[in-house]
């Protein structure tokens, strides 16, 4: 099961240290978070988003394999949720993978820091057909003309509160 958590560790949402990924579904379900819910899985994720209408926005946080994007892309397919689905990921491999199993929307988390930073995130995103999604502090108007002039489009994520600035993630639990 894939469970959808914002950290790799569940300490900072309920207080239990548990490392998503080396724990056991059952175990992470019994979990109750400080706001008294538990961990949604994806399948709770994506009903959540279709019962209130929204675009549901999941980040492949860490490397995956091929098998285990796969996976998520045909629950959200059963779902009948892949239109309004867009997947997230610092890790170029994923976006890459992603595209070659679905035509769900993706976008390069991008850290554009240096001019090459800069360059690859328009090279991955023109090739690989995605969006580029840039924190609005690393976002220059020199980034966004390049983008434009290939033929790519800019997300500029724009959070205020820093305790706040987590995506939502996909774990294997």
């Amino acid at each position: 099961k894939f469970i959808v958590c914002p950290d790799d560790n569940i300490l900072r949402t309920s207080g239990i240290d548990m490392v998503i990924e080396q724990s056991l579904y059952e175990d992470l379900k019994k979990v109750k978070l400080y706001n008294g819910e538990c961990l949604p899985d994806l399948e709770d994720y994506i009903e959540i988003c279709k019962s209130q209408n929204k675009i549901a926005v999941l980040e492949l946080k860490n490397s995956m394999s091929r098998d285990n994007i796969k996976q998520c892309l045909d629950i959200i397919e059963s779902l009948n949720y892949i239109d309004n689905t867009i997947i997230i990921s610092f890790d170029p491999h994923n976006i890459v993978q992603t595209n070659e199993i679905s035509n769900v929307k993706t976008q390069f988390l991008c850290n554009i820091n240096n001019m090459l930073e800069q360059y690859f995130a328009i090279y991955l995103a023109k090739h690989q057909k995605c969006d580029v999604d840039v924190n609005y502090r690393n976002c220059t108007k020199f980034f966004v003309d390049e983008c434009h002039k290939n033929g790519v489009k800019v997300n500029v994520n724009t959070m205020i509160n820093i305790e706040k600035e987590k995506s939502i993630v996909i774990k294997k639990g």
